[in-house]
């Protein structure tokens, strides 16, 4: 009798643990969670209607806050930075199926993740609106309208760049950035090598990258940037 019971238990167990595992893994409709991780960096994701959107924000509070975003919906993946004053630096669109499905089960699988282990704020937009400074993320077409006007005015900021990189060697000083000539080619090399000048304008000044861009900011760019000597001294 007792060992009958005890199985009897298990089994109730078993089916409520599968149901709240059914809940965490599916339930994330219309939903916004923020979470912060142990070195700071806060993320923000949310659900809303047909857009899921995950957004990380690095240094907040300080002169070189930055914000990456992702915005998804169907198989276009918009890839955004901004600075500390949330202004629109860099920006990438992608109509790619693979990418995008990447993209989402992450996002699914890293929010039932935070469900589960209670690691995260979490409020239900099923019958409310998403907070006013969060509506913005969800307008792909006004983004990508945005990131369309970046590109242009980083390429022509690019072409005024590469002019006075080449034609006063002292406007910037090579120990800090010193760039392949091949990499300004294209029109995409172009408006990074635009980024990079004009970070480095606002932060480290017209001689060279601060220690708190060094610091900061380079081993981000390294990544992004291979062919950028960035930082070095």
């Amino acid at each position: 009798m007792g060992s009958s019971k005890a199985s009897y238990h298990r089994q109730i167990w078993c089916i409520l643990l599968l149901v709240i595992q059914q809940c965490v893994a599916v339930d994330f409709r219309n939903i916004l969670a923020v979470n912060t991780l142990p070195d700071g960096e806060i993320e923000t994701r949310i659900n809303y209607k047909k857009i899921s959107a995950k957004e990380t924000t690095v240094g907040k509070g300080s002169a070189i806050g930055l914000k990456y975003r992702q915005i998804h919906r169907g198989n276009n993946l918009l890839q955004l930075i901004y600075d500390g004053s949330n202004t629109l630096t860099d920006c990438e669109f992608v109509n790619d199926e693979k990418l995008s499905k990447t993209f989402l089960n992450n996002f699914k699988q890293d929010l039932s993740n935070l469900i589960a282990t209670s690691n995260v704020s979490i409020k239900s937009l099923e019958h409310i609106s998403p907070p006013k400074n969060i509506k913005s993320w969800l307008s792909m077409k006004k983004l990508r309208r945005e990131c369309r006007r970046l590109h242009s005015r980083l390429r022509t900021e690019a072409e005024r760049m590469k002019h006075l990189y080449y034609s006063n060697s002292t406007y910037i000083s090579r120990r800090s950035v010193v760039v392949d000539p091949s990499f300004v080619t294209s029109n995409e090399s172009m408006e990074t090598f635009a980024w990079i000048m004009v970070i480095q304008r606002q932060i480290g000044g017209r001689n060279g990258f601060s220690n708190q861009f060094s610091v900061n900011v380079a081993p981000i760019l390294h990544r992004a940037f291979p062919y950028a000597n960035i930082g070095e001294k």
